[in-house]
């Protein structure tokens, strides 16, 4: 399929495995993140029974502190398959992972029946949406930021098909470019989704497992000579 263009809202080095599907379906790739990270410093003043990591983004920054943790007595949560690969070059034992991490609803009511009464703490950015927490009581939660979300805007050539990985991805993509009409857009996630329609942009598909490897697979299936 040539002259077909896609746009992925996630740096060359985040897109390796769909860069090598473009490559052999002669498909151009056009990879940038229009948002970009700074470290946070922070303190860990108590012990907690559980800790959870929204992304490889919040496992890298955590990490990246010296000393940070004791993780003894402490189990480990995280929200998908990428954040756990991120996570085994960290811990030992990841203690809780939910089926289905594109459902946000799932994955709420799968985290509280797991969590029972145990505290947890929350890693994640100034823009972590936390969405994870929302069934938790406020007493049994705590969010810890470890890096900063900051928008990088850049003006994007029109595409055929256009891959969201995040809500502040697309907020970011929205104040310089625009969707063409008759282009198509791919969500990574529910809460990717949300945005998008609130911006009246319907998705085609929607990733339930927010992994690369559903989203090849997607692309495969779908995108004919």
């Amino acid at each position: 399929m040539t002259n077909f263009s896609i746009f992925i809202s996630r740096d060359e080095e985040d897109a390796s495995l769909l860069q090598e599907f473009c490559e052999k379906q002669k498909l151009a790739l056009v990879p940038k993140a229009l948002i970009e990270f700074i470290k946070t410093p922070y303190i860990i003043s108590e012990k907690w029974d559980v800790i959870f990591f929204p992304s490889p983004r919040a496992v890298d920054f955590f990490f990246d502190q010296p000393d940070c943790y004791d993780f003894s007595d402490t189990e480990i949560a995280c929200a998908g398959k990428g954040t756990k690969s991120a996570l085994k070059n960290w811990v030992n034992k990841i203690h809780f992972i939910p089926k289905n991490s594109g459902n946000i609803v799932e994955v709420q009511r799968e985290f509280k029946e797991w969590l029972k009464n145990r505290n947890v703490l929350f890693v994640g950015s100034n823009l972590s949406r936390k969405s994870v927490l929302s069934e938790i009581p406020p007493g049994q939660q705590k969010f810890i930021q470890v890096y900063e979300t900051k928008d990088h805007p850049q003006i994007i050539e029109p595409c055929n098909l256009y891959i969201f990985s995040s809500p502040s991805n697309v907020k970011s993509f929205l104040t310089m470019n625009q969707i063409p009409v008759n282009s198509s857009v791919i969500s990574w996630g529910q809460s990717t989704t949300i945005e998008l329609i609130k911006n009246g942009i319907t998705p085609v598909f929607e990733l339930k497992s927010s992994c690369i490897l559903e989203l090849v697979k997607y692309l495969k299936e779908n995108l004919k000579e």
